[in-house]
């Protein structure tokens, strides 16, 4: 009669395949899961591992990074990834080579501080407004935005016209700011302000005129308001400041007009469709208001290129 074993599979993975799927580092309450005090503290003077931190051990063999900082940081304090820290793990526009670590931990957890991380105490802070980012404990996308626009810079303005283009729910940050609103934390009345504006109102006339006397001033081509492009009998377009002559458009972009996937994908088949009548759009948000030069140097160098050509 043939003898049958019957391998019982592992729960969970084991400390190595861990510290992989963390940067190379664990928590010593992780590791003692898995190993003894006694192997772990083998591993260490075999220089295989290293003592980071008094809770946390990393793998010499993974590459010291700003990935693995953060997440010794998270693992010691037991807090989470947070203010411009959380904004470059959630790619956000304007926080690509912030290098600083920021955790913050909840008002009656056990305190950790960890040497390498500036540490914020929340009392609103909550498990539901945490998820992982690249393998590290994070603050969910609106309650980074709101301790950014804590900070009381204009830095969270750039971000969160990022994070509209890329398709989160206006809703859900007016959700969490809600809940977030404390006198102690004006961060979320500027978020909503912001959101407000970009949500529910469009940009001035006077500044697109200012923007077109400049134009104006500085290249001698004429622009015109509120041009029709006609696909045929159909109109296609009526594009807020056009140079027809050398077909290109300046359009003001409104949330309100541009906040859900949908509403995005209209757009860009409209788009596509002027270019294939030869325009070449150029878009213009609310940020642009306080930095023209860089909207002014892209015209530029279409009005530039298309001057030549046509």
């Amino acid at each position: 009669m043939p003898l049958f074993v019957v391998m019982k599979e592992r729960e969970s993975p084991d400390i190595h395949e861990t510290m992989a799927a963390q940067h190379g580092a664990a928590a010593t309450r992780q590791v003692r899961a898995d190993l003894k005090w006694r192997k772990q503290r083998a591993l260490v003077d075999k220089r295989v591992w290293q003592q980071d931190d008094r809770r946390v051990v990393t793998s010499r063999a993974t590459p010291d990074t700003w990935h693995r900082r953060v997440m010794i940081a998270t693992l010691a304090s037991r807090g989470v990834a947070s203010h411009g820290t959380a904004g470059r793990l959630h790619d956000l526009d304007g926080f690509n080579w912030f290098d600083e670590v920021h955790i913050t931990l909840r008002y009656h957890q056990r305190r950790h501080h960890h040497s390498g991380a500036v540490t914020h105490v929340s009392r609103v802070l909550e498990p539901v407004d945490q998820l992982v980012v690249h393998g590290i404990p994070t603050v969910i996308l609106p309650v980074c935005l709101i301790q950014l626009a804590n900070g009381g810079s204009d830095t969270f303005i750039k971000a969160l016209e990022g994070s509209m283009r890329d398709g989160i729910n206006p809703a859900w940050i007016r959700q969490v700011a809600a809940r977030y609103d404390r006198p102690s934390l004006p961060g979320t009345r500027r978020l909503v302000r912001a959101l407000d504006e970009r949500v529910d109102s469009t940009l001035p006339r006077s500044w697109f005129q200012r923007l077109a006397a400049r134009l104006l001033a500085e290249v001698g081509i004429r622009t015109v308001d509120e041009y029709p492009i006609y696909d045929g009998r159909r109109l296609l377009a009526q594009l807020d400041l056009a140079i027809p002559e050398l077909r290109i458009g300046i359009e003001c972009q409104s949330w309100h007009w541009h906040a859900t996937p949908a509403d995005q994908q209209r757009d860009l088949l409209r788009k596509r469709r002027l270019r294939r009548l030869g325009w070449d759009i150029t878009d213009c948000w609310w940020s642009d208001i306080d930095g023209m030069d860089d909207l002014i140097d892209t015209l530029r160098t279409v009005i530039a290129e298309r001057s030549e050509r046509l």
